[in-house]
């Protein structure tokens, strides 16, 4: 298995003060404690390119059902409330995931 290694991107930042919801901002210290394993670091990587879950099984050879586990499993230990009408959890996986990139988390 290789791990995919994404280019270095610059995300525009975008004024969400306005916005009733969820603010995505990174709390490192909840996100270090979460201890993602290394298969789910992968999937939040491919998940944060843009693949779907059927890819992801794909690239990862997997079955597609074992990815819709896998991704509840990661929004999970990521925090994120997949029942909230307010908040697409991919979309906030994958701006969690760009935050974490500039932050600097391993």
């Amino acid at each position: 298995m290789s791990t995919l290694s994404l280019p270095s991107r610059h995300v525009p930042s975008a004024d969400v003060s306005s916005v009733d919801g969820p603010r995505c901002h990174l709390d490192l210290g909840a996100l270090s404690r979460c201890h993602l394993t290394p298969r789910q670091l992968d999937i939040w990587a491919l998940l944060a390119s843009g693949y779907s879950n059927a890819a992801i099984a794909d690239h990862l050879s997997v079955t597609p059902r074992w990815i819709d586990n896998a991704v509840g499993a990661l929004y999970g230990a990521l925090g994120i409330d997949t029942l909230d009408r307010k908040v697409n959890a991919r979309v906030y996986a994958t701006v969690l995931y760009f935050q974490r990139s500039a932050a600097g988390w391993p």
